[in-house]
């Protein structure tokens, strides 16, 4: 026999669906009930069978082809399950009867590997490794495969990579999870927050490196993983150096324009695409389509205040004097935003320049 019965791989296919129905989005696999059906119907048959049933259930409810293991056999004896088409890290997991033997976790490079076994946590390289791997594979894979093997680490596989020295990538040292956006300093053992959809910044400081990865843990299980991609301009930098002054002149700047892009939306629609993904202050600029596209800022939508005015002769012109206008009046602390004031939007055989109150095609 060259693959284990189900009855065999039982212990590795229970984690591996915990894992399955926890992702983002989950594997598509049957309600529990179903499932548990099917499970004594393929007992004892090879874990193939059931695999193919599954996708078969999959695939005829038009939920796409599920990434579902492969097992095999150990030459020291056990079982291993393999599932390389998992998202967002594949992963491998082995079993000896009921005890497990291993977990590996690996992605794009030797940077993002992990291997959890009774003995700890070994790292694929021993520098380089990038947080955000890191607080991702926190997030998914540390709250089930963590007390697996027994490890009590209350700052997950982050924690313990900051606990002994393994070299981390930290990015642009800012980074971003929804509208939240911290500066981890491991150093200081202090954590800068800045929230962007409350327009609130708080700074954070620790005891001890335990009880700051301690903290950091908690963050990413209880709000998802951390990303690099933030609003470009000087917002990286006033995160970075806890300048509330600046942060909030780079609020009223966005407030500014949100107001122009919805003025935009709301006369052309086809320019939606070529809204910008962030504001300056770090929110995230969403459209809620379906009729006529509105603008969401923070999760709120933005009207335009009042009727449109009509555009002025030259609007090009206008434009940049407005903007550069309120940028001058508008900047604070050691933000400057002339850094950050808009071109007009480029719409493939034109381009529209705003502000909050006019919107015009310029050619």
């Amino acid at each position: 026999m060259d693959e284990p019965l189900l009855f065999q791989a039982l212990h590795p296919w229970r984690i591996y669906e915990a894992l399955a129905r926890h992702t983002d989005p989950p594997v598509p696999l049957p309600p529990r009930e179903e499932l548990l059906a099917l499970e004594t119907e393929y007992l004892n048959r090879p874990l193939s069978h059931l695999a193919e049933a599954l996708r078969g259930w999959a695939l005829g409810r038009g939920l796409g082809d599920p990434p579902l293991p492969v097992g095999r056999f150990l030459e020291g004896g056990g079982v291993e399950l393999r599932v390389e088409a998992f998202r967002p890290y594949p992963f491998a997991l082995a079993f000896r009867g009921e005890t497990p033997l291993y977990f590996d976790l690996r992605g794009r490079t030797v940077r993002h590997h992990l291997r959890v076994n009774r003995g700890g946590i070994l790292f694929g390289r021993m520098k380089g490794v990038p947080v955000p791997f890191l607080s991702r594979a926190d997030e998914l894979y540390a709250p089930l495969v963590l007390p697996l093997f027994g490890l009590d680490l209350p700052g997950g596989f982050l924690g313990e990579a900051l606990r002994r020295g393994v070299g981390l990538d930290w990015g642009r040292e800012v980074l971003r999870q929804g509208s939240l956006y911290l500066h981890p300093d491991p150093r200081a053992l202090a954590l800068v927050l800045w929230d962007a959809d409350k327009g609130v910044l708080e700074r954070e400081a620790f005891p001890d490196p335990e009880v700051f990865a301690a903290r950091i843990y908690a963050l990413v299980v209880d709000g998802g993983p951390l990303f690099t991609s933030l609003p470009e301009g000087p917002f990286a930098r006033a995160v970075l150096e806890g300048d509330e002054e600046g942060l909030q002149a780079l609020r009223a700047f966005s407030d500014l324009l949100a107001q122009g892009y919805a003025r935009v939306l709301a006369a052309f629609s086809e320019a939606l695409p070529f809204l910008p993904r962030f504001l300056p202050d770090g929110r995230w600029v969403k459209v809620l389509e379906g009729g006529r596209p509105q603008l969401l800022v923070g999760g709120k939508k933005v009207v335009p205040s009042g009727p449109a005015e009509p555009p002025p002769e030259d609007p090009l012109l206008a434009f940049r004097f407005y903007w550069d206008l309120q940028a001058l009046d508008l900047s604070a602390g050691g933000v400057d935003l002339l850094e950050v004031t808009p071109e007009p939007l480029a719409l493939p055989e034109e381009s529209v320049a705003f502000t909050p109150s006019w919107v015009a095609r310029t050619g």
